[in-house]
């Protein structure tokens, strides 16, 4: 992707820049799930956390005229590499973008019926096993999740309780083998709701709470 400039993702042909994620296809399952919970929700709000290309809610949009969506991501040079792909892909002026350290940036207040991610978590030890494609070319910020995997899908667990409106989910991609702690997790912090989703291979990819 990083040398033709370019991935396809849902169908939609996302541009790719260096210092940003490239999509990968298992991901496609957060966007269905997204819009599954979406669909019954009128003018509904969601707040994609760490947007990367804006391959995600370029999906979205291409599905759901309707939604208003908002994107934020620390890199300035995602944002700008989302905000181009925003430019060919979204017909409508349906996304807002912003740069923010997950939510810092966004003020506390039942704002969003929907917050989704697709965070790092990959345990900071493995990164340098990973194949040399990703580990050499995508940004560190992206994978690494810190010691245990986990560290920025708690933070994101937290932060999302006071910006999700009653009955507001939160939707995120995480590790195979990650379910059964990030549920636990998401109890402790008064989510209901909970439910795992499982990709093409058969792994735990994708989890689902309630506020």
């Amino acid at each position: 992707a990083l040398i033709t400039g370019w991935k396809e993702f849902w169908s939609l042909q996302v541009s790719i820049t260096p210092g940003v994620l490239i999509p990968r296809p298992e991901t496609e399952l957060l966007i269905e799930v997204i819009l599954e919970e979406s669909r019954d929700i009128l003018n509904c709000s969601l707040l994609e956390i760490g947007c990367g290309s804006g391959a995600l809610f370029c999906a979205i949009a291409s599905e759901r005229q309707d939604v208003i969506l908002y994107a934020c991501d620390i890199s300035l040079i995602a944002l700008k590499c989302a905000s181009y792909n925003a430019s060919r892909l979204v017909t409508s002026d349906q996304v807002y973008m912003f740069a923010s350290d997950l939510l810092k940036s966004v003020r506390p207040g039942p704002l969003f019926d929907i917050i989704y991610s697709n965070p790092p978590y990959i345990p900071s030890e493995m990164i340098n096993s990973l194949d040399p494609e990703i580990r050499d070319f995508e940004p560190k910020c992206a994978l690494d999740g810190g010691f245990d995997g986990l560290e920025t899908i708690r933070r994101v667990i937290v932060m999302s309780r006071s910006r999700l409106k009653p009955k507001g989910k939160i939707i995120m991609e995480i590790g195979d083998e990650q379910s059964k702690d990030v549920t636990e997790f998401l109890k402790l912090n008064e989510f209901s709701g909970i439910k795992t989703y499982v990709d093409l291979a058969g792994k735990h990819r994708v989890i689902k709470a309630v506020r």
